[in-house]
């Protein structure tokens, strides 16, 4: 717990301190994506061995908000606060059965800008997801479990600003097998998204 706390801390500092020193130069917006990933839970059940249930294709949705914070003419700091949607259908038991989960994410990418005057950048950095809800019941096996609240994991990826528009790509993995060893693990080993951001008033 004082992990999420330090991580929470930070992820303030980022969104509410460091405008204060770069207001000049920072940009704000809304960002939005659509991608695809995996999905992994263990010991599924009030008794905790009930099962595994593994989804491969599960579509993921994000929207959000996030600032530009440059630090230099090459790199610059780009927290985000998202949040997501998962639909798809994972098996437990040999079965097909539909699966859903909400969360709310705070990427806090670093960026690398190797033009300062091209629109192409690298960014990568530390990710917190809450989960806020999740699909808990599988075959009427999972009406009393609960699974892990707190993930961190890691974004990777490649952006295109062009102004006001701002197109990315990028690579998740998050793991919400944490603090608690009596819930329920869950772990998304990786998905890939596209995004689309507007950058307000440009």
């Amino acid at each position: 717990m004082k992990t999420i706390m330090k991580l929470s801390i930070g992820i303030a500092v980022c969104f509410f301190l460091i405008p204060s020193f770069t207001r000049a130069q920072a940009e704000f917006g809304i960002a939005g994506g659509i991608g695809a990933g995996k999905v992994d839970l263990e010991h599924v059940g009030p008794d905790r061995h009930a099962g595994q249930v593994i989804g491969r294709r599960i579509t993921d949705y994000e929207l959000g908000l996030f600032a530009k914070l440059p630090t230099s003419t090459l790199f610059y700091v780009k927290p985000m606060a998202m949040f997501g949607y998962q639909t798809g259908h994972v098996v437990f038991d040999e079965r097909q059965i539909t699966y859903r989960s909400n969360n709310f994410a705070v990427p806090v990418l670093l960026g690398f800008s190797p033009d300062p005057n091209g629109p192409f950048s690298i960014e990568a950095g530390p990710v917190y997801s809450y989960l806020a809800d999740v699909t808990r019941n599988f075959e009427n096996k999972g009406d009393t479990w609960d699974s892990q609240r707190h993930g961190i994991g890691v974004r990777a990826g490649v952006a295109f600003d062009f102004g006001s528009l701002l197109f990315t790509t990028s690579y998740e993995g998050l793991n919400y097998d944490l603090i608690n060893p009596e819930l329920t693990g869950l772990r998304e080993p990786g998905k890939v998204m596209f995004g689309l951001g507007y950058t307000l008033g440009n």
